[in-house]
C-alpha cells in the first residue's frame, strides 16, 4: 500500500512539475501493457515538456498473474501467482513526422516489486512458498504519438500511444527480467 501511495505521489508530482513551466506541453495517459507471458497489466504514464523536443515521463505498470500446471503423473498441480508493480522515470526525445505524430525513445530508471506465491497441490496435502523481491534498474523504450490538433474540451487535446517498453530488472527468484511490454495508451495533453 505504502508502494502504491509514493508511485501516485510520483505521478501527480511530474504532472505538477511539468505544469509549473506555463508554456510547456503536459500529458496523462492511461492504457494497457502486454507482455511476452501472455499477462496484460494497467499502464499509467505522466509527462511534462521540459526542453523543445525533450520530454519528462513517468509510468507505472501494475500486473497480475496466475497459472496452473497439471502433473498427471503423480496426480499433483503446481499453481503460480504474481503480482508485479514496476515504476519508471525517463528523459524522452520526441521527433514530429508532422502535425500529428511523433516518433519517441526514452532511456531511465526504473524501480520494480513482485510477490510470488508458489502452491504445490498434492494428494497428502498442500506445500505452499511465497516470496517477495525488488530492484532498481533501467528502461528503455521506443513508440509511436498521436496528438489532435485542435483541442477536444478546452485547451486539452487527445493523445494516443503505441509502445514498446522494456523494464530490466534482476529478480532473486526468477532471475533477470528484460520482457518487453507492448502499450496502447490514450489521454490527454494540455
Amino acid at each position: 500500500m505504502k508502494k502504491t501511495v509514493i508511485s501516485v505521489c510520483l505521478l501527480a508530482s511530474s504532472s505538477v512539475l511539468a505544469g509549473a513551466l506555463a508554456d510547456h506541453e503536459v500529458y496523462t495517459m492511461a492504457g494497457a501493457g502486454f507482455s511476452d507471458d501472455y499477462s496484460t497489466g494497467l499502464q499509467l504514464t505522466a509527462g511534462g515538456q521540459v526542453y523543445k523536443r525533450w520530454y519528462v515521463e513517468t509510468t507505472a505498470l501494475f500486473n497480475s498473474d496466475s497459472s496452473s500446471i497439471a502433473n498427471h503423473l503423480n496426480n499433483s498441480r503446481t499453481e503460480y501467482e504474481s503480482n508485479t508493480y514496476t515504476i519508471s522515470l525517463a528523459p524522452v526525445y520526441m521527433y514530429p513526422l508532422n502535425h500529428n505524430f511523433s516518433i519517441y525513445g526514452k532511456l531511465g530508471a526504473t524501480y520494480s516489486k513482485t510477490k510470488l506465491s508458489t502452491t504445490y497441490i498434492e494428494k497428502d496435502g498442500n506445500t505452499k512458498y511465497k516470496s517477495n523481491d525488488s530492484d532498481f534498474g533501467y528502461t528503455y523504450g521506443m513508440g509511436a504519438q498521436y496528438t489532435t490538433t485542435a483541442p477536444i474540451v478546452g485547451n486539452a487535446k487527445f493523445v494516443a500511444r503505441a509502445g514498446l517498453d522494456w523494464y530490466t530488472t534482476e529478480f532473486s527468484h526468477i532471475g533477470r527480467s528484460t520482457a518487453p511490454v507492448y502499450g496502447l495508451q490514450a489521454g490527454i495533453s494540455f
